[in-house]
């Protein structure tokens, strides 16, 4: 979940830091947590840690426009979706108008629990509005180009709330802070190229600043003290998908086994990050991350395949992240639904234990009657 609230965490636990004695988080605290920030609104792009560069993982804006080869100039789309583990539910609005897509996001986050080597309760909560557009270039005589921008809206904002209970009084409240975006973006491509677009590559770069203030109890003196702090990074990624059997001439026929094989996809991307955070040092990981999308069954077997396509979807990371997902893809009469299925884990770092992630996500198509 995580590009929501791991801004302005950083800035708090360096408040913290400050402020209290021990410290309740070790050094680097809130890089940890922020090299966990990138959030796809569609649970399959959890699965699949290929985020950037799959035709479905939203992430990248300029994705959106890969709805436009169901066959639809003009639709309409609504969807939701669930995350459990943490309490995360998201609820999304997408129009076509070939060759615009425009779509409208919102997201609520909330997280209860402790922070680790201490005895301190966290409560989080965040809500985001995003607005996405995206654009296929085609449409200007540029083919297999498409680009897309994510901006936060007003009226997102991230609290948090750090307590202990003492005996014999209860909770004590020791930070409590809230955040707005100053200003967030996320910049999309999309390149397809070959026969069936074989070949795609992928590129994002969100860049974003948020603003914070933390009002924290210093339990020496038992005054309450209010610190202002800027979060500034960057998140850049690059990534590649490839249908193997097609360049091969393995798939050319029209056979359920030349479909299948047209079918299964590899995907990988590399991800670059640059952090600042106030009171910690500037941090510029990279990462590499791979998953594989295969059909569960070709259509032959499949004695549902007039209605439904089940397809697998896996991925792993060098950061030591890894998932697993399941989507259902609507075929025939029910080809205007599209749902996944997830599970993903994520290595804690100086946070702790490892963050793992299930979720459920659906969308209904619709052609538009104008």
């Amino acid at each position: 979940m995580r590009q929501f609230f791991v801004r302005f965490l950083g800035a708090i636990l360096a408040s913290i830091t400050m402020t209290l004695a021990p410290a309740p988080a070790s050094a680097g605290a809130g890089s940890q947590i922020a090299l966990l920030s990138e959030f796809c609104l569609y649970p399959d792009c959890g699965a699949r840690l290929a985020y950037t560069s799959h035709e479905w993982g939203w992430a990248n804006p300029a994705t959106l426009t890969e709805t436009f080869d169901l066959g639809l100039d003009d639709w309409a789309s609504v969807g939701g979706a669930y995350f459990y583990g943490s309490t995360i539910y998201s609820g999304t609005i997408t129009a076509g108008f070939k060759p615009v897509v425009v779509q409208l996001n919102y997201v609520n986050a909330a997280v209860d629990g402790e922070l680790p080597s201490s005895d301190l309760d966290l409560a989080f909560e965040t809500s985001r509005w995003r607005l996405s557009l995206a654009w296929d270039l085609a449409s200007v005589g540029i083919d297999g180009l498409s680009i897309g921008v994510i901006g936060v809206l007003p009226g997102s904002e991230n609290k948090v709330g750090i307590s202990t209970e003492i005996p014999d009084f209860g909770d004590l409240d020791l930070v409590k802070a809230h955040e707005e975006p100053g200003w967030d973006f996320t910049l999309g491509m999309l390149y397809e190229m070959g026969e069936r677009d074989w070949l795609r590559f992928g590129a994002t770069l969100n860049v974003a600043s948020y603003d914070s203030s933390v009002d924290a109890l210093d339990l020496d003196s038992g005054e309450v003290y209010r610190t202002n702090s800027t979060s500034n990074l960057w998140f850049g990624r690059l990534g590649a998908t490839v249908h193997p059997f097609v360049p091969m001439g393995l798939a050319s026929g029209e056979s359920s086994w030349d479909e299948w094989l047209r079918k299964v996809e590899i995907s990988a991307d590399l991800r670059v990050v640059n952090i600042s955070i106030s009171g910690e040092d500037t941090i510029r990981p990279i990462d590499a991350f791979f998953g594989v999308d295969v059909p569960l069954l070709p259509r032959h077997w499949n004695p549902l395949a007039k209605y439904v396509e089940l397809v697998g979807v896996s991925g792993v990371g060098t950061d030591g992240s890894w998932g697993a997902g399941l989507g259902i893809y609507g075929q025939g009469p029910l080809r205007w639904l599209t749902c996944d299925t997830m599970y993903s884990s994520q290595p804690g770092g100086d946070l702790g234990k490892d963050f793992t992630l299930s979720g459920i996500g659906c969308t209904a198509s619709m052609p538009l009657p104008f």
